[in-house]
């Protein structure tokens, strides 16, 4: 982890070859249009209502405000998936009770993994942190935010990173 912190701490955008870039940049424009179209959905207005994230640095994409670092992960990623429109995902179509429902949510992810397994996915993303995934998968699973709070983490307490500036409106 410490590698990768450093190395993403000392990359330059310049020493990143131009077609990587070019793509880079499509892929971010993307991703950054989906989320804040995910974000007017009527389950990401909900959840803003159920459950309003805590103020913080961190830059809601797509609504006004800002949120707590984790907060803003979580709305952010969730966001930028739900509409499917993002490249590459396969949304499980479970309710918000299987959240609570471990043998549900793997029997959804078994059948999800099955599928893609014959596609040649080498990996699955979490994308609901509220659910961990302890076993063992064919296919193994990331949880982006429990990633992005280690790697935050990482670079904090090396000093690898610094707080990203708020801005004023």
């Amino acid at each position: 982890m410490r590698a990768l912190g450093h190395w993403v701490a000392t990359l330059r955008f310049e020493g990143v070859p131009a077609g990587v870039r070019e793509r880079l940049l499509l892929t971010l424009e993307d991703t950054v249009g989906v989320a804040m179209a995910g974000a007017h959905t009527s389950e990401l207005q909900a959840l803003r209502e159920a459950a309003p994230p805590p103020t913080g640095p961190a830059r809601l994409l797509g609504v006004r405000g800002e949120a707590a670092v984790e907060h803003a992960v979580r709305h952010n990623g969730t966001a930028a998936c739900c509409l499917e429109l993002d490249e590459g995902n396969k949304v499980l179509d479970l309710d918000f009770e299987a959240i609570a429902d471990h043998k549900r949510w793997a029997r959804a992810l078994d059948r999800a993994e099955a599928e893609l397994a014959g596609a040649g996915v080498r990996a699955l993303v979490n994308g609901c942190s509220a659910v961990d995934l302890t076993e063992q998968r064919a296919i193994p699973a990331i949880d982006p935010t429990a990633l992005a709070l280690r790697m935050l983490g990482v670079l904090g307490a090396s000093g690898l990173g610094a707080p990203l500036p708020v801005r004023a409106r």
